[in-house]
C-alpha cells in the first residue's frame, strides 16, 4: 500500500500537510518494462497504442514515468509526452463514459494518486496543469480499485493552490 510522504508544507495549525505519495514506487514492479526503459521520444508510440486499446492502467504508468522524469535528467524532454499521456487518458475516460450507459467506470488502483503526483510534478507547466486538472475532474466520483488505501495521499489543497495560481484558466 502507499503511505503518504510527509510534507515540509504546513497547515494553518502547524501540522504537516500530506503530500501526494509518489505512486512510481508502488507500481514499479507491475509497470511494463517497455515503459520504464522508454525515452521521451519513445513515448509517442506507447501512448498511441495504450489509447487505441483504452488501456487506462498503461496510460497511468506512462503518466507516472513522465512525472518521475520531471525531476531527472533533461526534464524539458518529458513535458510533451506528459501532456500527451494526460490528454490520452482524458479521452479514454471520457470515451468510456460517453457510451450512454449509467455504469460506473472502475479505475485502476492509484489513479487519483498518479494524477495528483503528475499535477505536483508539473505544477509550473500551465498546459500540463490544465489537462491534469481535467483528468482529475473526469475521474470525479468514479470507483477506484482499493481507493481507501490511497485516499490519504491526495492533497486537495494542491488543487486549490494551483487553481488560484492560474485564476485566468479556471
Amino acid at each position: 500500500s502507499i503511505h503518504p510522504q510527509e510534507s515540509t508544507r504546513k497547515n494553518k495549525d502547524g501540522s504537516h500537510l500530506a503530500e501526494t505519495a509518489n505512486p512510481m514506487s508502488a507500481t514499479d514492479e507491475e509497470m511494463d518494462d517497455q515503459i520504464k526503459s522508454a525515452t521521451a521520444d519513445d513515448m509517442e508510440d506507447l501512448i498511441e497504442s495504450a489509447e487505441e486499446a483504452s488501456d487506462k492502467k498503461k496510460l497511468l504508468d506512462i503518466i507516472s514515468t513522465c512525472s518521475h522524469h520531471r525531476h531527472q535528467e533533461s526534464p524539458e524532454d518529458w513535458d510533451v509526452p506528459s501532456e500527451a499521456s494526460l490528454d490520452s487518458f482524458y479521452r479514454v475516460i471520457k470515451g468510456s463514459r460517453s457510451d450512454g450507459g449509467d455504469s460506473i467506470l472502475e479505475l485502476p488502483m492509484n489513479t487519483r494518486s498518479k494524477l495528483m503526483h503528475s499535477l505536483q510534478a508539473w505544477r509550473e507547466e500551465e498546459a500540463i496543469v490544465e489537462v491534469a486538472l481535467g483528468c482529475i475532474a473526469a475521474v470525479g466520483s468514479q470507483a477506484e480499485e482499493n481507493f481507501d488505501e490511497t485516499v490519504d495521499g491526495i492533497d486537495v489543497e494542491l488543487i486549490v493552490n494551483i487553481v488560484q495560481t492560474y485564476e485566468d484558466e479556471s
